[in-house]
């Protein structure tokens, strides 16, 4: 009932409880008024739902006193209101947000801990031969890919021992074998890991060398998250490697992002996971919000 002074929840509880028509599900919503609501990787708020999720937003700051924080490393552009080129709004932002962070292109500068290789054109695609044999010159390495079929393409071309990770597993097994490649990494054991993006938000791994197919860039720069984590491999680490895979993503939320983060970088010169890219970057992928439900 959400009767506590601190409540941990999904986003998906929250806000399917903020909509809910049933009186169970509505009796706890009193206590969120007056209190500090933190959405942690708030840039995985689904695009689909994005227009009633800020609304609720704006909703409880307005009459109920809540402040609301979207925390992630990769920021979302949600305050502004974007229209579509006839000028009909499509989706109104929050409004008025301030930056928590006292500098973050400070912060950025301090906290760098990768470099980042881009493919040189979005036509530059690689063959997951050509992958595997990349992955093979690192004993330490992972490498994340878009599909699940890709992660098993991928793995069965790797030499025996390497590990694969995707959402066709189980839950206790993925557990067991994100313990087993951390404590190979403790050991500094070879690890060659494949895996889709389930890695990419809440799984503390920390490689040398991260590989990750054309995504969008919040997810590029979660999979750099992933690469020299505890600021190791001083000298031989933390590189970052973007590669087009053989298939751009399928119709719908993956290609959109991959096209929105190929716009940017197109048009980036330097390092290409900065705070500005990511205003770019959210600018394009919510461009079209209209067009999501035919996607």
């Amino acid at each position: 009932n959400w009767d506590a002074p601190i409540v941990v929840t999904t986003n998906v509880q929250f806000f399917e409880s903020l909509y809910a028509a049933k009186p169970s599900r509505c009796r706890k919503l009193h206590n969120i008024a007056e209190s500090v609501v933190i959405l942690d990787e708030a840039q995985l708020l689904p695009p689909e739902h994005l227009s009633p999720i800020l609304d609720a937003l704006r909703q409880l700051v307005a009459r109920y006193r809540v402040t609301v924080v979207l925390s992630t490393a990769t920021q979302p552009e949600l305050g502004k209101t974007r229209n579509d080129p006839f000028g009909r709004e499509v989706l109104k932002g929050l409004g008025e947000a301030r930056e928590l962070a006292p500098d973050p292109a400070r912060l950025y500068r301090e906290l760098e801990r990768v470099t980042v290789s881009l493919p040189k054109s979005p036509g530059d695609r690689r063959s997951w031969d050509e992958v595997a044999n990349a992955l093979m010159a690192h004993e330490r390495v992972l490498c994340i890919v878009n599909r699940r079929n890709d992660a098993e393409d991928l793995w069965r071309k790797l030499p025996a021992g390497a590990i694969h990770l995707s959402a066709r597993m189980c839950g206790a097994h993925r557990a067991q074998v994100i313990a087993d490649i951390r404590e190979r990494l403790r050991n500094g054991l070879p690890v060659r890991v494949v895996s889709t993006q389930l890695v990419e938000a809440g799984v503390d791994l920390d490689f040398p060398v991260v590989y990750r197919a054309m995504a969008g860039l919040d997810s590029i720069a979660q999979a750099a998250g992933r690469g020299r984590r505890e600021g190791a491999w001083p000298h031989k680490g933390g590189h970052v490697v973007v590669f087009n895979p053989p298939k751009p993503s399928p119709s719908g939320l993956l290609l959109k992002a991959e096209q929105a983060a190929q716009r940017v970088l197109a048009g980036s010169s330097g390092e290409p996971l900065t705070a500005a890219n990511y205003v770019r970057y959210f600018d394009f992928f919510y461009s079209d919000m209209s067009g999501y439900d035919k996607e």
